[in-house]
């Protein structure tokens, strides 16, 4: 059998195909291979271009990431006060912003704002008093921060602080010692009150170093109001020492406080009146007593009229002891009486010239001069209608006295002028047989006690 015409001869290799010659059928044919043309590759060539450049257009722009963060910042962000939860989302975006775009710009200028703006929130707080609030923002902000050195949260803000805390201790304490001095009746010794000295010293000098000075003048004058209200319960309790130790306790130059100055001037006036008001009192119940005792005008420097005298002088318009003249004065006037209607008109003169000296103008004493001029004339006629006058050198007779008890005590004291001793009869006999006569010899022996000299 002869080989078919395309099959080459057994034993013959088949000569290498070249990528020109095209490629061979299955039935042994070749098939010329096409060419491209140039046009071909150009598009291949466009298509990855767009390609590239819609893959640029699609991938996210780390700028306008980061602006998207700060955005959302600023709008979470409230317009007045700053709260630890505003500042926490705040710093929150402010690191993604950083992460998407590192050493972005306007990220790191928001994160110095934002800092800024949470050490004046901090200074506010400290300034209004509300360390707490100081602490927590600022511990909030140190935990939150990146830990960045352009972000320094070691400021002056947290020596403030520590300041402000240990000045309002020294407050506390001081508040805390005068509401303990308040529940006392009274001070038993200086220990409150140098321990008070010694804290007010310290603050002074905290004060000195605060950097806000009208807060610091704000805090003397809390501090000098405290004191004050201290010194005036005091005052009220009637402890005028304990108030006077309090008061002296307080520097001279409390911060140059004029407040403080006037009330240690009004202090010192109502101490001053104070210590009137005891002595007034004290000079009225020793002048009372002596009105009892009928110590009226006599003897010199314990009398009722000397220590009503001297209430008046320290208190010009006490009604207590222009009564008590008014009640001497009445004394004097029963006295007078009592002496004319006894007939002892020599009492009744005494008596009466005691009572022109302590009231000039007594509505009685033109009576009562009247009723002695009266008795003098009396006593006058009655001497001239006597007969010869008596022996001179010759005693009277006087009555024998019964040999009895109350005899007996009567004949002991009836020539005395002692008060105890003519009282001691009356109180042992009230109603015996010489009773009108010492209440008599009383009267006569105060008379010429009491007698102008």
């Amino acid at each position: 059998m002869s080989e078919s015409k395309g099959t080459p001869p057994a034993g013959r290799s088949r000569k290498p195909e070249s990528a020109a010659s095209g490629r061979v059928s299955e039935h042994g044919f070749r098939i010329p291979t096409r060419r491209r043309k140039p046009i071909y590759y150009a598009a291949v060539a466009i298509l990855a271009v767009v390609s590239a450049l819609i893959y640029l257009m699609a991938k996210p722009d780390p700028e306008r990431l980061a602006a998207g963060y700060l955005n959302a910042m600023q709008a979470a962000l409230p317009q007045q006060g700053l709260a630890i939860e505003d500042l926490q989302r705040a710093v929150l975006n402010l690191e993604k912003a950083l992460d998407a775009a590192p050493g972005y710009a306007g990220a790191v200028e928001a994160m110095s704002s934002l800092q800024e703006r949470a050490l004046r929130q901090i200074d506010g707080d400290i300034r209004t008093g509300e360390l707490e609030t100081a602490e927590e923002m600022l511990g909030a902000a140190a935990a939150v921060w990146p830990d960045a050195a352009q972000f320094d949260m070691a400021s002056p803000v947290r020596e403030q602080l520590a300041k402000a805390k240990q000045t309002q201790q020294l407050y506390d304490q001081i508040r805390d010692l005068l509401a303990q001095i308040k529940q006392r009746a009274s001070i038993e010794s200086d220990q409150p009150n140098e321990g008070l000295r010694t804290m007010l010293a310290q603050l002074s000098l905290a004060l000195q170093a605060w950097p806000v000075e009208e807060q610091a003048s704000a805090l003397r004058a809390n501090v000098g109001r405290d004191v004050a209200a201290t010194v005036r319960d005091s005052l009220n309790r009637d402890a005028s020492e304990q108030a006077r130790q309090l008061m002296d306790a307080v520097p001279k130059n409390w911060g140059g406080n004029e407040e403080i100055d006037q009330l240690r001037k009004e202090l010192e006036d109502q101490l001053q009146a104070l210590d009137r008001s005891r002595q007034v009192r004290e000079l009225l119940a020793r002048a009372e007593s002596s009105i009892a005792a009928d110590r009226l005008t006599n003897p010199p420097g314990n009398n009722a009229v000397g220590f009503l005298r001297e209430a008046l002088e320290l208190d010009p318009g006490n009604a207590r002891a222009r009564q008590g003249l008014e009640s001497v004065a009445d004394r004097y006037a029963v006295l007078t009486g009592d002496a004319l209607a006894t007939g002892s008109l020599a009492s009744a003169q005494r008596f009466a010239a005691s009572l022109k000296k302590v009231a000039p103008g007594d509505f009685r004493l033109n009576d009562l001069e009247a009723r002695i001029r009266e008795a003098e004339a009396a006593q006058a006629a009655a001497q001239q209608a006597t007969a010869a006058p008596e022996p001179p050198n010759e005693a009277p007779q006087s009555e024998p006295l019964p040999d009895d008890p109350e005899g007996q005590l009567w004949s002991s004291v009836r020539n005395s002028c002692r008060e105890t001793e003519l009282r001691h009869y009356i109180n042992t006999y009230p109603s015996g047989r010489y009773a009108d006569q010492a209440w008599q010899r009383i009267s006569d022996c105060l008379a010429e006690a009491d007698s102008p000299q």
